[in-house]
């Protein structure tokens, strides 16, 4: 019986194979810390983005959250956490972390303190990211490609107000910088860069 060893945040511990607990843990803070944000800059965000009122900043919340959950596609490449843990086969793992997920919004009056519906899944992640990456549970910004495509997605997660009036390279270059931080903060999750 091989020994259980480490390697790239992956433990694995024949027959299974799972994730090392502190690259759990970091996955754990790195959303706790959204939902801390959330809670801290609600006003904040609420008196600077004057077209966004408490149920638009929720919405948006679980957006940026589901997406967090499942990870993307951009440029043909698969982030985020589940995408990179793909190859576990420790599914309890993934049903923990639904629970530890649904145990924050136990603080979270906005929400009635209990996950709302539409709170997506890591256990139906990894599924949909291996089997069906396409469908539509993953977020796939290769399906936006034209600039009204760009503005209708930056207005969904309130990056633009209804009045503003951008020119085509402004939609861009927010879309592309609003993209690049969502992907970068996904990579980060991984945790992994210097053995994690």
């Amino acid at each position: 019986m091989p020994q259980p060893f480490g390697y790239l945040g992956y433990r694995f511990e024949w027959p299974e194979i799972t994730v090392r607990d502190a690259t759990v843990e970091r996955l754990l803070q790195s959303i706790a810390a959204k939902f801390s944000d959330h809670v801290h800059n609600k006003s904040h965000r609420l008196e600077k983005l004057k077209y966004l009122d408490a149920n638009r900043l929720a919405e948006i919340f679980i957006l940026e959250l589901n997406e967090r959950i499942t990870g993307a596609i951009s440029e043909g490449k698969r982030y985020g956490w589940i995408a990179y843990f793909s190859q576990i086969t420790d599914l309890k793992l993934l049903h923990h972390l639904d629970a530890m997920v649904s145990m924050l919004f136990t603080r979270m009056p906005d929400f009635k303190r209990k996950p709302p519906e539409s709170l997506k899944k890591f256990s139906r992640a990894y599924f949909e990211m291996k089997f069906n990456p396409k469908g539509n549970y993953i977020r796939n910004y290769d399906a936006i490609s034209s600039l009204p495509e760009m503005l209708e997605f930056m207005v969904e997660r309130g990056r633009v107000g209804p009045t503003e009036v951008l020119t085509d390279a402004q939609i861009e270059e927010r879309y592309e910088r609003y993209r690049k931080r969502v992907l970068s903060e996904m990579h980060a999750d991984e945790g992994v860069l210097y053995g994690g």
